[in-house]
């Protein structure tokens, strides 16, 4: 929710999710770049870096397409200084709609209000 969040829907979120454009079998190169840049390993797919945010990699998300279509559809914003790639909201949207946890649920009506928010003010 980290992408929603940099969009502008008022949620919180315990983790950054980072949608990793390469296949499952690569989690230990992923793992080891983390662990040198100082994280702890929780899981295969979760660190916690030094300052104790934690990220969690995921090497696909459902209801999207491949990392490299929708990489084009994604939006470039700025973050702790740097410019970086994030789904937009109807990608989230699509995915959270896709996966149909409770949380996303949850999310989803956030989501969809930033929506509409965003088509009224154009």
């Amino acid at each position: 929710m980290t992408a929603a969040v940099l969009q502008g829907v008022p949620v919180t979120t315990a983790d950054v999710d980072f949608w990793i454009g390469a296949p499952q079998s690569e989690h230990d190169k992923v793992l080891r770049i983390s662990f040198d840049l100082g994280a702890s390993i929780v899981t295969d797919h979760v660190v916690k870096l030094p300052d104790g945010i934690q990220l969690h990699f995921a090497y696909e998300i459902g209801g999207l397409k491949s990392f490299a279509q929708e990489k084009w559809r994604a939006r470039k914003l700025r973050w702790l200084g740097q410019t970086v790639t994030v789904l937009s909201l109807e990608q989230l949207k699509r995915s959270k709609e896709s996966v149909g946890r409770p949380k996303d649920k949850v999310h989803l009506a956030y989501i969809r209000s930033a929506l509409a928010l965003k088509r009224r003010r154009k």
